[in-house]
């Protein structure tokens, strides 16, 4: 290593060293000669105008471009040196595909390439969400499904709306519908003087309208300010494991990060390279640890059954309620009859009471209503 010092002015320390990696991790702090906080350190047989900023006291390595264009002279940062990262190597292939843009056959500048850096920056910049910006958009946009054209169910919007911005007076101002094909649609209530999503998030800023408990929603909390290209598993185990939940609360809050990271990625908030999905298992996301025991009081009926006896008992329980619960009693003698689940039953319409080929009368449920319904070729079923 060559220094070049004047012994009036050690703000004029020069170094000069060997372009390869070796070289510039050899670059360490000297209490002693380093005075500056920041070092022009030169390269033999380096790359044409390319210098290393070095900060002796972080050792951060900057390597920049010194070039003329329409008679200025400019600076652009190439990258930072980073061991396995970035390197002599990436600066290389970096300055080719610069010049190769940039650069004219007599080696000058046609044009300016920092203008491609500025307007990677401001795109960069104008793509930097917060959580709580992405709950905004993904309620405005009415939490479309992640592979397929259309809504989600309102059976799942109102689950996820109950975790990103629930347990707070937002809620009271919206209700949730499915349409016919089975997308859920988010209204304002006839009642609330509230009618669209930039009026509720405007009266019920961050932290406003909460309710008194210990739960808050994801867009009341601390993650609602996290951008959401630096949401980290731990960010998500910190905040799930804050206060006690159960397993199941976990998951569904989970459930409902991992469709707001989708919205995000596909709408390209995240720029051209995003990370991985922190609330997915298989990509090093969370992962949740069951109770040896469900806290939910429920769970001492999860492996409770009834026998062909009981079932008639129940059976003409329901009978005998028909007059006073109609539609109840015989929905639930729907469920037990066929299997169907709560949200399909109450998706029956008349129109879907029909016949067969040979005129048996059948119930034809649309693939929309069923639960296979995010399959994209998910098939009409009939129940005889």
């Amino acid at each position: 290593m060559e220094q070049v010092r004047d012994k009036h002015k050690i703000e004029h320390q020069r170094y000069t060293i060997q372009y390869n990696d070796k070289a510039i991790e050899g670059l360490k702090w000297n209490k002693k000669l380093e005075k500056r906080q920041r070092i022009k350190v030169r390269f033999k047989n380096g790359p044409r105008g390319i210098s290393l900023r070095w900060t002796p006291k972080t050792n951060k390595k900057v390597f920049q471009l010194i070039f003329s264009f329409r008679g200025n002279s400019l600076i652009q940062d190439c990258g930072e040196f980073t061991p396995g990262v970035f390197t002599c190597g990436d600066l290389d292939k970096h300055l080719t595909k610069l010049n190769e843009i940039h650069r004219s056959s007599d080696g000058s500048f046609k044009t300016n390439p920092n203008v491609d850096v500025i307007n990677q920056k401001e795109l960069r910049k104008s793509q930097l969400k917060t959580l709580r910006q992405v709950i905004e958009l993904i309620c405005e946009d009415n939490f479309p499904r992640k592979n397929i054209k259309g809504k989600l169910s309102a059976s799942s919007q109102k689950d996820f709306t109950r975790f990103l911005i629930g347990y707070n007076k937002r809620r009271e101002h919206i209700t949730f519908e499915d349409d016919e094909k089975g997308w859920g649609q988010i209204t304002f209530k006839d009642k609330s003087p509230i009618k669209n999503w930039k009026t509720l998030f405007k009266t019920y800023p961050a932290e406003t309208g909460c309710y008194e408990d210990d739960e808050k929603s994801v867009y009341d909390s601390y993650l609602g300010s996290v951008i959401i290209d630096d949401l980290l598993p731990g960010n998500i185990e910190i905040y799930l494991n804050e206060i006690t939940r159960s397993y199941g609360q976990k998951e569904n809050i989970r459930r409902a990060l991992a469709c707001l990271w989708g919205y995000a990625r596909k709408k390209n908030f995240m720029g051209p390279n995003p990370p991985l999905n922190p609330t997915r298992r298989e990509e090093g996301g969370i992962t949740i640890e069951k109770e040896e025991e469900s806290l939910w009081l429920g769970s001492k009926y999860n492996e409770m059954s009834y026998d062909v006896e009981e079932l008639e008992e129940i059976n003409k329980a329901l009978i005998s309620l028909r007059d006073k619960y109609p539609f109840q009693s015989e929905c639930v003698r729907m469920l037990v009859y066929t299997g169907m689940r709560i949200e399909e039953c109450k998706k029956l319409t008349k129109e879907m009471l029909t016949t067969d080929i040979n005129n048996n009368p059948i119930i034809l449920m649309k693939r929309y209503i069923t639960k296979g319904r995010t399959v994209q070729k998910q098939k009409d079923i009939f129940l005889t």
